[in-house]
């Protein structure tokens, strides 16, 4: 299986929340990380039950690849998880990535719909407070 070639699946009813937020984000991507970032924080995946259109990997960024790496060793604590010669460790490999993003998704749907005429300035609020809570305190005297 070739790495570059590979299709990040969407969940097909988290469609909306692309379609919602695409003036705030520059690229789809950008929102995907987002939610990945999200879906990471929450320390949870989520399987994705049926497919929308899926985004082809070679669209990202090399920052957003190597934030995918650190997020699938975590993950593993395996370094061989980042073998692209494998099949079955590239399977696990997006898997992981795609039940993080999916639950990242879910989060952000749910303030969409509860809140949809302020939704992104929910969701720039809560991020906020996610990134705060997890710099460590050296970086934040730093600053």
């Amino acid at each position: 299986m070739n790495y570059d070639n590979y299709k990040l699946k969407i969940a097909e009813d988290k469609d909306i929340v692309f379609k919602h937020l695409k003036q705030h984000f520059i690229t789809k991507f950008n929102l995907y990380m987002f939610a990945l970032s999200l879906g990471v924080r929450m320390k949870k995946r989520t399987k994705i039950e049926k497919n929308a259109e899926p985004i082809l990997i070679t669209y990202f960024g090399e920052n957003h690849k190597k934030f995918m790496d650190i997020v699938v060793l975590n993950e593993t604590k395996n370094l061989d998880s980042l073998d692209m010669s494998d099949e079955m460790k590239v399977k696990e490999y997006f898997l992981i990535i795609e039940e993080y993003t999916n639950t990242g998704l879910e989060q952000i749907k749910e303030i969409i719909s509860e809140h949809l005429e302020n939704s992104f300035e929910l969701l720039s609020y809560e991020f906020d407070i996610l990134l705060e809570n997890d710099i460590p305190e050296e970086l934040k005297e730093a600053l």
